[in-house]
């Protein structure tokens, strides 16, 4: 996958499969509750909609090692940019490429 492929998949949501499409937007060391983390930067496409602000409105990082952990998402909304993050992990695949 290059920087600005477009990845598509199927999601299943309230009760309905939707063609999901995001762009991958390469690879960045984000620091987390967990430890400093090679990632996966993607960023979903989106219709204009009234809840969230701009173009790539929504980012989420995935851990760059075989786990693919969903680690960060942030939310550019009305009221400002909202955030979530992993803060401990457990049962995994494999080791995490902690740095």
């Amino acid at each position: 996958v290059k920087v600005g492929d477009t990845l598509r998949m199927e999601a299943f949501f309230d009760k309905k499969y939707y063609n999901f499409a995001m762009v991958y937007k390469g690879k960045e060391l984000i620091k987390t509750k967990v430890g400093k983390i090679k990632c996966h930067k993607v960023v979903p496409v989106m219709e204009k909609n009234k809840i969230f602000i701009g173009e790539d409105s929504i980012t989420f990082w995935l851990s760059a090692d075989a786990n693919r952990l969903p680690l960060k998402v942030a939310a550019r909304v009305k009221f400002g940019t909202a955030y979530c993050e992993l803060t401990s992990y457990k049962n995994v695949k494999s080791g995490i490429d902690i740095q």
